[in-house]
C-alpha cells in the first residue's frame, strides 16, 4: 500500500513524495520534491510512522524543490509532537525549505543541521 493509498486517497491521485526512512538511533526521513497541500498529508503519515520510534528524528530536505505553508505546517506539527525526545532536526535543508522556514518564522522549531 502506498502512502496517498492510507490516507484515502486514489493510487496515483498525486505524484508521491520520494520518502526513505532509515530508523535506528536516530531516524531520518528523506524527502525531496514538492512539499504543499498535495503532499502534505503523504509527509504527515510519514512523520507519524516515525514519531513512534525513540531517538531523535532527523528530516533531509536537500531534494525539496518548494514547500509552502502546508509543508511548514506539517514540520511544526512533527516538532511539537516529539518534543520531550529532544529538537527535531531539519539537514540540509535546500534553499526552496530554508526560505520558506525563514519566511514563516517556523525556523525557530528547529535544530538545523547542514550535514
Amino acid at each position: 500500500m502506498t502512502l496517498d493509498e492510507a490516507d484515502g486517497a486514489p493510487a496515483g491521485a498525486a505524484t508521491p513524495l520520494p520518502f526513505c526512512a532509515s530508523v535506528g538511533p536516530s531516524s531520518v526521513l528523506h524527502v525531496g520534491g514538492t512539499l504543499d497541500c498535495e503532499s502534505a498529508a503523504a509527509l504527515r503519515a510519514a512523520l507519524h510512522s516515525m514519531t513512534t520510534s525513540n531517538g531523535c528524528i532527523s528530516v533531509d530536505l536537500a531534494d525539496v524543490t518548494f514547500m509552502d505553508s502546508s509543508g511548514v505546517q506539517v514540520l511544526v506539527d512533527a516538532a511539537q509532537l516529539v518534543a520531550e525526545l529532544g529538537p527535531m532536526v531539519l539537514l540540509r535543508a535546500s534553499p526552496a525549505a530554508r526560505r520558506t522556514l525563514e519566511l514563516s518564522g517556523a525556523g525557530r522549531f528547529f535544530d538545523h543541521r547542514s550535514a
